[in-house]
């Protein structure tokens, strides 16, 4: 090699390194830049995440303790609502058992009506003027239609009441029970005018008294379920005492009558 090559090699060498120091220079200069960049952005991350924390518990705690007030609230509610109806339900309580008891003296009351009728009934039988035969009510109808209309004067005897009955019942011209009656209606309405009549005319009354006795022990046993129900059960009392009184009435009326024939 030259003495010229050697300087050209010393020359190019040396611009290299230049080169390089100048490229290192630029080098740590931007990544000094970029460090500087990175910091300054870490700080704000650090900062915008130190007041997300701080909204975020502020937010936490308040709606913490808004839940905690509700949730208080809503037990005291719960509680008072739990006490007041207990107490309700015990006052209720003891008003259904008042009520029931009224409702059982009700329903006494017209066992004891029907008991009186029957028992009075018993006692006419009893005299033994109706033969045991003919104790009911579809024969008694037909025996006393026979005396009201002037066909028979006596009970026994050929042309007496009994006689004509059975005669009448093995032509089939009248019937001698109520299960009857439905199927033969127009036997009944044709030679059982009394029967008839007691049974079709008279049975709207019947119904409607029978219907207003339901209608009362049913509102006083619905009331028992209600609160109202003692001064309900007052009010519909006044029908059954009113009922029961006529039945009793009605009772003494016949048997005063049996005993001034007798």
């Amino acid at each position: 090699m030259t003495k010229e090559q050697k300087y050209l090699l010393i020359f190019f060498g040396g611009v290299l390194f230049v080169l390089l120091a100048v490229l290192g220079v630029i080098f740590i200069v931007r990544r000094s830049s970029d460090y500087k960049y990175y910091k300054e952005q870490l700080l704000i991350y650090n900062q915008n995440l130190e007041r997300y924390n701080k909204n975020y518990k502020d937010n936490y705690d308040k709606q913490l303790q808004e839940y905690n007030k509700e949730y208080s609230e809503y037990l005291t509610r719960k509680s008072q609502y739990l006490n007041d109806s207990q107490i309700k339900y015990q006052n209720n309580l003891k008003i259904a058992d008042k009520n029931f008891e009224l409702a059982s003296k009700e329903f006494n009351k017209i066992s004891n009506a029907l008991q009186e009728t029957k028992n009075d009934l018993q006692t006419l039988y009893d005299k033994n003027i109706i033969f045991e035969k003919y104790r009911n009510f579809v024969a008694m109808c037909s025996i006393y239609e026979y005396f009201s209309s002037g066909r028979v004067d006596t009970l026994e005897g050929p042309n007496g009441a009994y006689n004509l009955y059975e005669s009448e019942l093995r032509q089939n011209l009248i019937v001698n029970s109520l299960d009857k009656i439905s199927s033969n209606l127009e036997i009944v309405k044709s030679n059982q005018f009394i029967l008839y009549n007691e049974l079709i005319n008279n049975s709207k009354e019947l119904n409607t008294k029978l219907s207003d006795i339901s209608n009362s022990l049913n509102k006083t046993l619905h009331s028992v379920k209600n609160i109202e129900g003692l001064s309900r059960i007052t009010a519909e009392s006044s029908y059954i005492n009113a009922y029961c009184s006529q039945v009793t009435a009605e009772n003494s009326t016949l048997m005063s009558t049996m005993t001034f024939l007798n």
